[in-house]
């Protein structure tokens, strides 16, 4: 079972450049219990994979690791080479960061916070509330 969420921890990392999101695939989805020694063998196996796949990949630009995908989080150059016209994006590797976006993220990031926690708070409230060993009686 350990190598079959290993494996599929390292499919879904390689599939989509991201060992985290492999590994917690795996826990919620194929792993029967959680333990802290299966986690750390299937982030070991969803980095392999991601960085064996980034290795490859580089070998097919010319051994630049950062056009792969893996260390790429887009350039800020490129937004004002863009809009002189000198230069079009290849690919969302090469897109413009810009400032708006960041500010944009923070703010949807706070907002999720924020409603995550009244979620948090209104489970807890309903727990306390709710009469317990009755499953559904309305009388």
């Amino acid at each position: 079972r350990e190598f079959i969420s290993a494996g599929a921890g390292a499919g879904m990392a390689a599939a989509f450049g991201a060992p985290v999101g492999g590994v917690l695939f795996v826990l919620e989805e194929t792993a029967s219990a959680w333990s802290p020694l299966l986690t750390w063998r299937i982030f070991t196996a969803a980095l392999v994979a991601t960085v064996v796949l980034a290795l490859l990949k580089a070998g097919e630009e010319g051994g630049d690791i950062g056009m792969s995908g893996l260390l790429s989080w887009g350039t800020s150059e490129g937004a004002e080479k863009i809009r002189q016209g000198f230069y079009t994006a290849a690919s969302s590797l090469d897109s413009p960061i810009y400032t708006f976006e960041l500010v944009f993220y923070v703010l949807v990031g706070a907002v999720g916070g924020v409603m995550g926690g009244l979620f948090n708070r209104a489970m807890a409230l309903i727990a306390y509330v709710r009469p317990r060993g009755r499953v559904l009686k309305l009388a």
